[in-house]
């Protein structure tokens, strides 16, 4: 009795549904009757449509029945319903012959649900059982086991939600007008006045339809790959630009820097930073041309022209110091 506390726990909550169904019942009626007319009469060029939807059922109803066994709550229950039904919805957009496979046999387990009512387990099964035939069928026979499959199943869908709305409750009428929607339902998609040629075009098409979408999805494979490894080499990139740019800036430090000439004493090319900017009062600097003019390689140049002549003043400045003194020993001597 405890697998059933959850149906229970649901069945709490059918007063309110039961209050929404009766304030708008009628609209939603109108609409699954529409729903249901298209699936008879359109059924196979809507295929996609109808793979969507019976597989979310179906994957809700797995989840719930698993949810069931589990004994969890019931929110968890209808997360895990909910969840089951996307995944399954996608998994037969995405895998297009899987879906058809879902499709067939949710639409023909639901129409022996309901025309047969089995009480036993081995019933259910039989159920089962032809459902999974009508969704091999459609793998091997996709047109003509779909139309087939989609025309019934509106037909019958059709007929139950039109006698509900004109108040009618008979099984005998139920059948009846299911047959007939569901043969009109045959010829409007099947057509067997067109010929052999019009159902080869058709085919062709299909494949086409089929291939165009192969390839499409292997493009995307393919574009999101370029992705992937685009990113990967801009995280290499950007991991390796400290590495190499550090040794740039120092060279380019370097560069920048003013050398020494190699004519000026050991001391005073230690003592050396920068050329001084003033020149002695004695010798005045001759203006020389406007330096914002000048490339970066005539700086250079000036730099090492004022370098030779300070070397040259200091050079004088050392021979007359040491005329200045030998000339004083001589006089001492004296």
């Amino acid at each position: 009795m405890e697998h059933f506390e959850l149906i229970r726990q649901l069945a709490g909550q059918w007063n309110a549904f039961s209050v929404f169904l009766q304030k708008y019942g009628m609209y939603l009626t109108a609409a699954a009757l529409v729903f249901a007319l298209l699936n008879c009469f359109l059924g196979y060029r809507l295929r996609k449509l109808w793979i969507v939807l019976v597989s979310f059922l179906a994957g809700s109803a797995v989840g719930l029945a698993v949810c069931i066994h589990m004994r969890l709550s019931l929110r968890w229950s209808l997360l895990a319903a909910l969840a089951a039904g996307i995944f399954c919805a996608l998994l037969g957009y995405l895998l297009y012959r899987a879906g058809l496979f879902i499709l067939c046999w949710g639409v023909t387990v639901f129409l022996l649900l309901q025309l047969l009512h089995p009480a036993s387990t081995a019933a259910l099964a039989a159920c089962l059982i032809a459902g999974a035939a009508a969704g091999g069928f459609a793998l091997a026979r996709e047109r003509v086991t779909v139309s087939l499959v989609t025309a019934i199943g509106g037909g019958f869908g059709s007929a139950f939600l039109l006698l509900s709305l004109a108040g009618q409750d008979s099984p005998l009428l139920t059948i009846l007008l299911t047959a007939i929607l569901a043969f009109l339902g045959i010829l409007v998609q099947l057509k067997p006045w067109k010929n052999k040629d019009y159902w080869e075009q058709e085919d062709q098409n299909l494949q086409r339809e089929n291939r165009e979408q192969a390839r499409r999805r292997k493009s995307r494979k393919k574009q999101k790959r370029k992705e992937k490894k685009a990113k990967r080499k801009k995280r290499r990139r950007k991991r390796r630009e400290p590495e190499t740019k550090q040794p740039q800036k120092t060279a380019a430090r370097r560069a920048q820097k003013p050398t020494p000439s190699p004519s000026r004493p050991r001391e005073y090319a230690a003592d050396f930073k920068e050329p001084p900017v003033s020149s002695p009062p004695s010798q005045e600097p001759q203006p020389g041309p406007d330096s914002r003019n000048l490339p970066e390689n005539s700086f250079s140049d000036i730099q090492l022209q004022l370098s030779r002549e300070v070397s040259e003043i200091y050079k004088e400045q050392q021979s007359a110091s040491q005329n200045g003194a030998g000339s004083d020993r001589v006089g001492g001597s004296d």
